[in-house]
């Protein structure tokens, strides 16, 4: 019973939001079945996703939810009041919960399907979050209303298409593939001594320049060479502590580690927080002056002093980090120093794989 009610609700929708699509009784099969179903995957290998998302596939711990944007034109996706569109396209703006591997049913889209049988493409864009998406430029670009805030994760999967009676089954369903636009930026901390602990004391701020509004180029493809822009004043966006997600320093100060005696620096090194920031194109260094570049800039203040890092990056030992950091991790070492200096050491790493850098800055 339950099963039959679902059908004929389903059917109900289709009529209303797709007039094209054939008012019958929903059936089973390939050549009667309108309802549209899709997958989701994430790009990288291995949270609500607010902090950085690291599976490939959604599971019930860590769902995905999105945005899904259906469109019978091509890079239109503009949501229409009107199921007849305008200038004759259909598109509906809906969400998917995806949960794990398996196919994910679009409750509020359906696929058109003419009266005499002949099939209509049906084009798919996702977005994550799941809100806050507006459609702009002649409905090719999407841009979010909300300002990027250091812990949210945006993703974009590129257009993918489907037809009615097309995608039946198992690995035939159109499968979204989601990129992370943004940098993910891991802190760690360290104090070279005692005595430099007590001199610093504890870390009270801690906040990085970055530009905080994004938009989307729906016509984007996998490449994503330029599938997102970032605008705005570059502001002060605040780290997360790395476990909780809660704002870094927001309720109480840390407190630096140091070794002791014998030993070793390292050994008391901690990770204790992250940021999500825009991306920038990185250089190896500046042509005309042939000094080192600067990708970002961290402001470090603590009960003594704040002091302006300005971070080089590097791809190893010797190698600076050349490219858009889009979709890559940087593990920065903060190593404090007596004299008002920090150390930076910088692990840039895609989502998952790794390299090395380092480099040396004063207090302005």
């Amino acid at each position: 019973m339950k099963k039959t009610m679902r059908y004929i609700m389903l059917c109900a929708l289709c009529a209303a939001l797709l007039p094209s699509c054939e008012e019958e009784e929903m059936t089973t099969g390939a050549d009667t079945d309108c309802r549209i179903y899709l997958r989701a995957t994430v790009e990288g290998a291995t949270t609500t996703t607010r902090a950085p998302y690291i599976l490939t596939t959604p599971n019930r711990d860590n769902p995905l939810e999105v945005a899904v944007w259906a469109s019978t034109t091509q890079n239109l996706f503009a949501n229409r009041d009107d199921a007849n569109g305008k200038n004759g396209e259909v598109a509906i703006h809906t969400s998917a919960n995806f949960t794990n591997g398996s196919e994910q049913l679009l409750d509020e889209a359906v696929y058109p399907k003419a009266a005499n049988g002949t099939t209509k493409t049906v084009y798919f864009v996702g977005l994550h979050p799941r809100t806050g998406w507006e459609t702009m430029d002649g409905d090719t670009t999407a841009v979010h209303s909300t300002a990027i805030d250091g812990k949210t994760d945006v993703m974009f999967a590129p257009q993918i298409s489907g037809e009615y009676g097309g995608n039946t089954s198992g690995d035939k369903w159109p499968t979204f593939k989601f990129h992370h636009l943004l940098t993910w930026l891991r802190i760690q901390m360290v104090a070279e001594s005692e005595e430099v602990r007590t001199a610093w004391g504890q870390v009270t701020g801690l906040t990085i320049k970055s530009k905080t509004k994004v938009s989307v180029n729906l016509k984007g493809t996998t490449a994503l060479a330029n599938a997102a822009t970032f605008s705005g004043d570059e502001t002060d966006l605040p780290f997360y502590h790395k476990d909780t997600d809660d704002e870094f320093l927001k309720e109480e100060y840390y407190e630096l580690k140091a070794p002791y005696g014998n030993e070793d620096i390292y050994d008391k090194v901690e990770e204790v927080a992250y940021v999500l920031c825009a991306p920038v194109e990185a250089t190896a260094k500046d042509i005309e002056t042939g000094n080192l570049t600067t990708e970002y800039t961290l402001t470090v203040t603590t009960e003594r002093r704040t002091v302006t890092v300005d971070v080089d990056l590097m791809n190893g030992a010797d190698t600076h980090f050349s490219g858009n950091t889009r979709n890559h991790q940087f593990v920065l070492l903060l190593k404090f120093k007596m004299g008002d200096n920090i150390s930076v050491i910088a692990h840039p790493v895609d989502w998952q794989t790794g390299g090395l850098g380092s480099g040396e800055l004063e207090e302005n």
